[in-house]
């Protein structure tokens, strides 16, 4: 029976196959799941380097390096998708551009005749400043099966309660939107991830992979911008991406930002806008709900003290004073980590805790993803970099007791996700963690873990 192993990093894999035990099952001579699990992960321990730590006034960042190179750039991510254009991420109902897509085969107009008669009893209240549950929201410490998963909740413009006036997306929902991939290689798609865009914000809502296809998918996300059920204006928008832009390696002029906030009108999400801080990736990967990300999200604005009218996690992003800050943490420790040979992830420590690790595929993908991480993590550290433990250093023997932890917790659940990823939840007294790996496999070749991540309790 194959098992998947948390936060592994294997010679061509973030985890392997575990092989015949010498201990054995009296009654069947097999090795029992129990003595499998313990190898696999002691297995999995000495297969990963930590390194010495990299620091920057109250963060910690210590590199997770592999034995074994591993450059097999396999993926495609969602910034570089949306850089590229191509890959489009837009709310339901919304129309994809560019010719030779295959969309739903639907009769729109009668669909449409449809709604507007029966919209009325059941039709959600205006969406100003008071949360709106999501139906059949995911209970608080457990992540719901598939099967089970809520069905997708919608919502009418704060300003006019007709969600089919001019300038909205018939059909738009909050808590699922549509992606096309038409790059030449999967997309992965990474929990936390923040889209700006649409009718508001949102962050991706589980892992995933989308492989290339004239079709767009549908894919499980969060909102991430309390109020605001409407297209932003031109001005708003292109200041946003201006500032979003800004620590990039690609910034955009005056032109290139108009044509993407008219997207953005259309239903479009025109940029990556980093990751959620801890809290909000914790809400998000245990499936705790959309009201317990709107917490997250407030709190995190209310500790970086940025004011957003539409409660926007993205606010953190696009204050100027907050991203001085964050790229004070960003020049520091940005390079340095990614810059070292076979890297693979990172173990996060804030006030000489550590909070958080990641460990993705391969090199390629954890160098592309890295500098959101740090730039969530900066911000996580920003907020509590005035506490009196900001001084207190994390040690070695720390950030490995931490993984090991993560490693040997007990499985708690597993799930299927979009594009054959099975996630496998562990759980101890102080750390939760999560593993995404293909088809319950663990070889190589596109076949194995692609992302693993912990946090602290």
């Amino acid at each position: 029976m194959q098992r998947l192993v948390v936060l592994a990093v294997a010679a061509c894999t973030l985890a392997g196959m575990v092989g015949p035990s010498t201990a054995r099952d009296p009654a069947n001579r097999r090795p029992s799941e129990k003595q499998r699990v313990a190898a696999a992960d002691e297995a999995a321990i000495n297969e990963v380097v930590i390194g010495e730590p990299v620091r920057y006034k109250n963060l910690t960042i210590f590199p997770v390096t592999s034995k074994v190179p591993n450059n097999a750039d396999l993926y495609l991510t969602l910034d570089e998708g949306l850089k590229a254009g191509t890959v489009q991420v837009f709310e339901v109902g919304a129309e994809p551009t560019a010719a030779g897509i295959d969309l739903p085969q639907t009769n729109q107009g009668s669909q449409r005749r449809a709604n507007r008669a029966g919209r009325a009893a059941d039709q959600p209240t205006p969406f100003l400043d008071q949360p709106v549950a999501v139906p059949g929201a995911p209970p608080a410490n457990r992540r719901q099966p598939e099967r089970q998963r809520a069905q997708p909740s919608r919502m009418p413009n704060a300003a006019n309660d007709d969600p089919f006036a001019a300038g909205q997306q018939e059909g738009a929902e909050v808590n699922r939107l549509m992606v096309l991939n038409r790059s030449a290689k999967p997309l992965y798609l990474m929990p936390g991830e923040i889209i700006y865009g649409g009718q508001q914000d949102r962050t991706i809502g589980e892992e995933a992979i989308i492989p290339p296809s004239k079709k767009p998918v549908p894919i499980q996300v969060f909102c991430v911008e309390h109020g605001r059920w409407a297209p932003r204006e031109d001005a708003e928008t292109s200041q946003a991406l201006d500032r979003l832009a800004a620590s990039s390696d690609r910034p955009l002029d005056a032109a290139a930002r108009r044509k993407l906030a008219e997207d953005a009108k259309q239903g479009k999400f025109v940029a990556h806008a980093g990751s959620l801080s801890k809290g909000g990736r914790v809400a998000v990967q245990e499936g705790k709900g959309q009201q317990e990300v709107w917490d997250k999200v407030g709190e995190a604005n209310a500790s970086a003290r940025v004011v957003s009218g539409s409660g926007a996690f993205t606010a953190n992003y696009t204050s100027p004073k907050v991203l001085k800050q964050l790229h004070a943490y960003i020049e520091v420790l940005q390079s340095p980590v990614a810059g070292r040979k076979q890297v693979v992830g990172a173990i996060v420590a804030i006030n000489g805790k550590v909070e958080s690790v990641d460990v993705f595929q391969a090199t390629p993908l954890f160098q592309k993803l890295w500098p959101k991480l740090l730039k969530s993590d900066a911000l996580d550290a920003f907020a509590v970099n005035r506490e009196p433990a900001a001084e207190r250093p994390c040690t070695l023997s720390e950030a490995r007791e931490f993984l090991r932890t993560a490693m040997q917790a007990t499985v708690q659940e597993k799930s299927k996700t979009e594009g054959g990823l099975v996630v496998t939840k562990r759980e101890s007294e102080k750390v939760m963690s999560f593993s995404a790996g293909m088809g319950g496999g663990m070889s190589a070749g596109g076949e194995g873990a692609v992302h693993s991540s912990g946090y602290s309790k």
